[in-house]
Parts: structure tokens; sequence; C-alpha cells
């Protein structure tokens, strides 16, 4: 939500994960850029050809998220523990302007 702040997204803009997959392709479709901290969403969303961010913390989602976005050219993994969230947001919003 930080994130999302930092960004001037309204938290408004942030959904929560569907527990139905079909349902889940459905929303991630209608979005021109995914920031997550699930790994499928960044996985599909890559598959969809949108720009993704994985947010993660700790090293176990780290390595998940790193292989999500690995050979995606606008993907992106983040650790929000490892920058600040302006920073974040800064990288997001510059890839906002990018699909413009």
């Amino acid at each position: 939500m930080e994130c999302c702040r930092a960004a001037g997204l309204a938290p408004s803009a942030v959904r929560e994960p569907r527990l139905d997959f079909r349902a889940a392709c459905r929303q991630l479709a209608d979005f021109d850029l995914i920031v997550s901290s699930r790994f499928h969403a960044v996985v599909v969303g890559n598959i969809m050809g949108k720009a993704t961010f994985g947010v993660y913390a700790g090293d176990y989602y780290k390595h998940k998220m790193l292989a999500a976005a690995q050979d995606f050219s606008r993907s992106q993994a983040l650790s929000l523990p490892e920058m600040n969230a302006v920073d974040a947001a800064n990288a997001i919003l510059k890839a906002m302007e990018l699909k413009s």
C-alpha cells in the first residue's frame, strides 16, 4: 500500500487475489501493469505480455520472484525491505510511462 501511495495511486486500485484461477486471469487481463506479491500473478502477467513487478521480502520469495521475472524484459522483482517505497513507486511509474 505504501508503494501505491508513493506512486500516487489510490489504495482502491489494489485488488485482492481471486480464489478461482479463471477469475484471477480475467482480472489480470484488465490491467496494463501488475504489481503483486503473488508469484502466479507475475507469471500469468508475463505470459500476457504485461509489465509486472513481483514484490517480495525474504530469501524464499526473492528466489521465486527473480525466477518469475527472469527473461521477461517488462518484468522486475522488487524487494521493499532493500529499497524504499518511493524508489519502487518511481520504477513502477517509469514502466507506466513506457506503456503510453
